[in-house]
């Protein structure tokens, strides 16, 4: 079991780092410089959206971390008293794992869905060789307002997160 263990903190942890680096990044640095240089900054994001297949490796990442956490989170809750979940290391855990599932599922349900939706907009427009129509442009404002405001929220959904899960271990 002690291999076990270790494997399943070195993926949730090594996954965490990437998953939360990438979406802090994005969230907080990218997207909203992307939206600041629009239209110039489209083909960066085609560029990171598309052949850099950002938008396939956050979500797997992320799945690797919330899977590895939940395998050690659940046999610790059916060995725990409710004693240790109220205690100040299992409210931190239990804080950072919500906060963690909060960002997970707004990055599966809004984020990756709103870019993907984009990148095809993108290209589309890019396809007709012609300036974007007014439904277009509007459409396209939607999507980057939608995920500009869900990437900031799953980033500081992860900054608490991992704030939390750094230090339980000391509490």
């Amino acid at each position: 079991m002690g291999v076990l263990n270790l494997l399943l903190h070195t993926l949730h942890i090594a996954a965490g780092v990437l998953w939360a680096g990438g979406a802090i990044l994005m969230g907080l640095f990218i997207v909203p410089s992307v939206l600041a240089t629009r239209p110039e900054s489209g083909r960066f994001m085609q560029e990171l959206t598309g052949p850099r297949r950002l938008l396939v490796f956050l979500p797997v990442v992320a799945t690797i971390t919330v899977v590895c956490g939940l395998a050690m989170f659940s046999p610790a809750l059916g060995n725990l008293d409710a004693g240790v979940m109220r205690s100040p290391r299992g409210i931190a855990l239990s804080l950072g794992a919500l906060l963690a599932l909060g960002a997970y599922f707004e990055g599966l349900m809004v984020n990756t869905p709103s870019a993907s939706k984009l990148g095809r907009l993108g290209r589309a427009i890019a396809a007709s060789g012609a300036a974007p129509t007014a439904e277009q442009a509007q459409q396209a404002q939607a999507l980057q307002t939608k995920l500009a405001r869900g990437a900031a929220r799953g980033a500081w959904m992860l900054i608490v997160a991992v704030i939390c899960m750094a230090a339980a271990r000391w509490l």
